[in-house]
């Protein structure tokens, strides 16, 4: 078979696309397999979005420890596959 039908060359081609409108190419080694995404996105998007809650409920801890509740909390959601909306997670009880 030729390299052609390959998916690397097609990944590369996609990847080039995506850089040259503006996408950000990533470092996979932060890629959580499991949940397929980056935690660190994941935080930035719950900060960003639900910032009041973040303030609320992550901003006494340390810094390490917040960030560490908040993705086992959203781990939590999406293992139980849940109806719940993202902001009910967040705000679930401890």
């Amino acid at each position: 078979m030729s390299e052609a039908h390959h998916e690397k060359p097609f990944e590369n081609y996609v990847v080039e696309k995506l850089v040259g409108q503006g996408w950000l190419l990533g470092d996979t080694s932060g890629y959580d397999k499991d949940f397929a995404l980056y935690p660190e996105d994941l935080l930035g998007w719950v900060k960003d979005t639900q910032s009041a809650k973040w303030d609320i409920r992550y901003t006494a801890a340390p810094p390490i420890l917040a960030v560490r509740q908040c993705w086992c909390r959203v781990c939590q959601y999406l293992a139980c596959g849940s109806g719940s909306t993202s902001e009910q997670a967040l705000s679930a009880p401890r």
